[in-house]
């Protein structure tokens, strides 16, 4: 089946968006997961294949599912954006020294991508991070753990008996 033009622009987006992530899976200057992101929406427009694929991917696949679900954003990834914002910012302020008018754009688009990604759930929704080790569910929090659940509960059971 041929793919319409604008399919083809999206599937050309898709890939170039991928490309990007996997060099800023490298260099520190550039972000994954932002361009990972966009690479799931430019595929998700195109090709319902490359969509499969990039979801089911072994690195990228189990964040990628986790937004696309819920807009979930891990603690890791969200301490990494800000991290990286807050870096990029000191050596744009002190090093590169640019025009006042630029500072000011880069701080508010920096902002809103802060509060973007702030108000993004960094869990998916009833699996809460154990905190105390009681998880408020049979299965620990994991989905399709009940063997691992009943090992608990059985090391439990024996330590409380000695």
């Amino acid at each position: 089946m041929a793919l319409s033009p604008v399919r083809w622009i999206y599937w050309a987006l898709g890939w170039l968006f991928f490309a990007l992530g996997i060099v800023g899976a490298f260099l520190p200057i550039l972000p994954t997961t932002p361009f990972m992101l966009l690479s799931l929406w430019g595929f998700s427009q195109s090709s319902q294949r490359l969509e499969h694929w990039l979801l089911a991917h072994r690195v990228f696949g189990p964040s990628l599912r986790a937004w696309k679900a819920h807009r979930v954003v891990s603690w890791r990834a969200k301490a990494i954006a800000w991290s990286s914002m807050a870096v990029s910012l000191l050596y744009l302020i002190v090093v590169r020294q640019p025009a006042w008018w630029i500072t000011a754009t880069t701080v508010a688009l920096m902002a809103y991508a802060v509060w973007f990604v702030a108000r993004c759930p960094s869990n998916v929704p009833g699996n809460r991070p154990a905190s105390s080790g009681v998880t408020g569910s049979a299965s620990g929090g994991i989905p399709g753990n009940a063997a691992g659940a009943d090992a608990r509960s059985t090391a439990v059971s024996s330590a409380s008996a000695s």
